[in-house]
């Protein structure tokens, strides 16, 4: 008895019987706030029938209260759905990860995890980001060029304004940066 029962486990084993798996979204991913996100996963018959699904990050600064539920109860048979954020549009940010779990009441047994992806914010938003630092870099260059023309004391600072993008969320932000100090002599 003891030794076929030696023998089942070891042939459940080597059969390469998976549990679930999340296939979407993967580490490669890049999913705008303002766009429904795709969850697919592989499951076997031995998996459980149903399971939670909950939106994590272990930076608090993206997603304040981790995790957050997305779908209090999955039909594990479906292998995908159409995910949206419960307040509408998904906070922007990296490292976001995607867990199936036991229940709601059970977010610590985790079935499955996506692999980390990332989420920009939306097309709106970003290019009133883009037009908010657009104006921040004219507006820089101008007080460039007049602090160039009134400069009068001992040396002429020349500035230049330029601007920078921080792919993580997508935000562009403006800088005046100091290029040289000439003499006034010259």
């Amino acid at each position: 008895m003891f030794t076929s029962t030696l023998v089942t486990i070891a042939l459940l084993l080597a059969s390469g019987a998976e549990a679930i798996k999340v296939t979407s979204p993967s580490d490669t991913t890049v999913q705008s706030a303002g766009s429904a996100l795709q969850l697919t996963w592989d499951s076997v018959s031995t998996d459980p029938t149903s399971f939670a699904v909950v939106l994590v990050n272990q930076n608090s600064a993206f997603l304040a209260a981790s995790p957050v539920t997305l779908i209090a109860n999955q039909t594990t048979s479906a292998g995908s759905t159409s995910l949206s954020y419960p307040s509408g549009s998904w906070p922007a940010g990296t490292g976001f990860q995607v867990n199936l779990v036991k229940s709601t009441e059970e977010v610590n047994s985790i079935l499955a995890q996506s692999g980390m992806f990332n989420i920009t914010a939306s097309a709106s938003s970003a290019s009133s980001s883009a037009a908010s630092s657009s104006a921040a870099s004219t507006s820089a260059a101008a007080a460039s060029s007049s602090s160039r023309a009134s400069s009068s004391g001992a040396a002429t600072i020349v500035q230049s304004a330029t601007s920078a993008v921080y792919t993580g969320n997508a935000q562009t932000t403006a800088a005046v940066i100091p290029v040289c100090v000439l003499p006034s002599s010259l």
